[in-house]
């Protein structure tokens, strides 16, 4: 209610008008703590969300294909490397080898060596299709046939590389070591 004496006069008592201010300014200060702990909350419900939906996908391509890719890869390098080992040791050339063919066969090794080493375990992963599809949809303009055909070929030299080592392996009477073939493009 309006009284003209005590709000006219600056003297009067102001502790209901001060209670007045300090309420709405409590009720301020409450709405913008609610609204920063509603954004917080949102932001790490999505980041949480993102991270269980990242952490999944990795799991899942690292068990598909990850690790049985890395691990036929590397155990070709170390096949490699171990005959290479062989043929550089004491033991190797025999009396019946011909020293010329042992040349040849540590000089094929080594070739193989060097090509599997250039190797890049991305370039051996296939291409992920369901993503490009994706990312076309969303505008996503660029042309990953280049791509995909630079894919092919490293298959194709680590197909050669694994047919080059079997031959080896044979002329060397050790027959060739089976083991599963990565899945590669």
């Amino acid at each position: 209610m309006f009284d003209i004496e005590k709000d006219l006069d600056p003297f009067a008592d102001d502790t209901d008008m001060m209670q007045h201010d300090e309420h709405t300014e409590s009720e301020r200060e409450w709405t913008r703590m609610a609204e920063q702990f509603t954004n917080a909350g949102y932001r790490e419900g999505i980041t949480a969300g993102k991270e269980s939906a990242l952490q999944n996908s990795f799991d899942e391509g690292f068990a598909e294909t990850g690790a049985p890719l890395g691990r036929q890869l590397g155990y070709l390098r170390g096949l490699v490397n171990g005959v290479l080992a062989y043929l550089e040791s004491t033991h190797y050339p025999t009396s019946s080898t011909p020293e010329e063919n042992n040349v040849s066969l540590v000089n094929d090794t080594l070739g193989i060596s060097e090509q599997l080493s250039r190797m890049q375990f991305a370039t051996l992963v296939p291409l992920d299709e369901e993503a490009f599809k994706h990312a076309r949809e969303h505008g996503d303009v660029r042309d990953y046939s280049e791509e995909a055909e630079r894919r092919r070929n490293v298959a194709l030299e680590l197909d050669q590389s694994r047919q080059r080592l079997k031959v080896i392996l044979e002329k060397l009477g050790l027959g060739y070591l089976d083991f599963a073939e990565p899945t590669v493009v």
